[in-house]
């Protein structure tokens, strides 16, 4: 039974980890796009809502699949082994939110689009 409140907690942190970011991404990434766009925010907010979407899924994903990474060493109850669990596993999560956060950058800020400037923007 503690075994599946620890994967609850796991699930719960995890999930409002990468909410938490991903709204505060998503807030701060339209100004960049924005920019990156010279000033076409219709495009620069679907662009936003894309990513967000696609940060969304990643994640989610990813969270899922590293839940089932350390469970051996939980299958003896003892608390060592839950505490193995959640740090590695929030650690991974972690990691790879900065990853992606850090690669997405550099492509944003690399990025040269072919934009035309219209008298309607």
């Amino acid at each position: 039974m503690l075994n599946l409140a620890i994967y609850c907690f796991y699930l719960a942190i995890s999930l409002l980890i990468t909410i938490h970011i991903g709204k505060l991404l998503n807030q701060n990434g339209l100004i960049f796009l924005t920019n990156q766009l010279v000033g076409n925010k219709p495009l620069a907010l679907a662009i936003n809502n894309l990513l967000l979407i696609g940060y969304y899924l990643i994640n989610i994903g990813y969270i899922l699949l590293v839940l089932n990474l350390g469970t051996s060493a939980m299958a003896n109850g003892e608390l060592n082994g839950q505490l193995y669990f959640l740090t590695r596993n929030l650690g991974l999560v972690t990691l790879m939110l900065g990853a992606m956060h850090m690669i997405l950058l550099y492509v944003l800020a690399n990025w040269k689009p072919d934009v035309q400037v219209t008298e309607e923007q």
